[in-house]
């Protein structure tokens, strides 16, 4: 593929991506705030400008891209001329399938753009030879892990749908309790006739005369 000829423009912007499917707590070495701080340091080290793509919010799986609008908009931007790095915290922020891997160094290539890895210790120059090779079986390795976890968390529903146990958020009005399973909880609101208004509170502390406690549960579930 012939490199793409480029407007003689300044190449000063770098296309910051932050991908996290999950983040244990505040103290994951790879939160969104972490990877953020570290690519704005290599950004400004460089004397760069930074523009910040994110796909943080609920499940972004690297397997995919389509549920990922801020990679898409970023991948928009590889293209133009002002354009002089993509930064990463890691491989695996970008892509958890080989071939997508090797298509993006292409098009790195081709672009004239860097690849720019900010995880401490991640030692990878894809503008190698050596580099690109390492980075597929990085890549490879990656899709491997992202597939393995895929099944055990599958089988890992199935079982505790086949025992009766719900899998994800608690419908509204319910809790689990030790075992698992779904149970009516105690939360509920208090009823004002007078108004028609509801008000927090608990279940033996009625707000006046006349209120009418409603549990959460009921209220939902009784036709």
């Amino acid at each position: 593929m012939p490199r793409k000829s480029r407007i003689p423009v300044e190449r000063t912007v770098a296309l910051v991506y932050i991908r996290q499917s999950f983040t244990k707590d505040e103290n994951d070495k790879a939160s969104p705030e972490r990877q953020l701080a570290l690519a704005e340091a290599r950004v400004a080290e460089e004397g760069w400008q930074g523009e910040i793509y994110l796909d943080v919010e609920g499940h972004k799986s690297a397997r995919f891209v389509n549920n990922r609008p801020g990679w898409l908009e970023m991948k928009q931007r590889l293209a133009d001329p002002d354009v002089v790095a993509l930064v990463a915290y890691d491989l695996a922020r970008l892509h958890r399938k080989g071939w997508r891997i090797g298509d993006l160094l292409d098009q790195l290539d081709h672009y004239g753009v860097q690849l720019i890895f900010t995880r401490p210790g991640y030692n990878m120059d894809t503008s190698t030879r050596n580099g690109k090779f390492m980075a597929q079986i990085v890549a490879m390795l990656d899709e491997a892990y992202a597939e393995d976890v895929s099944q055990r968390t599958k089988a890992a529903v199935a079982y505790l749908r086949a025992q009766g146990k719900s899998v994800g958020a608690t419908p509204f009005g319910t809790v689990r309790n030790e075992e698992g399973f779904l149970k009516p909880s105690d939360g509920g609101a208090w009823f004002i006739p007078e108004t028609g208004q509801f008000l927090k509170g608990a279940r033996d502390e009625p707000p006046g005369e006349g209120a009418v406690w409603r549990s959460y549960y009921y209220s939902v579930n009784l036709k």
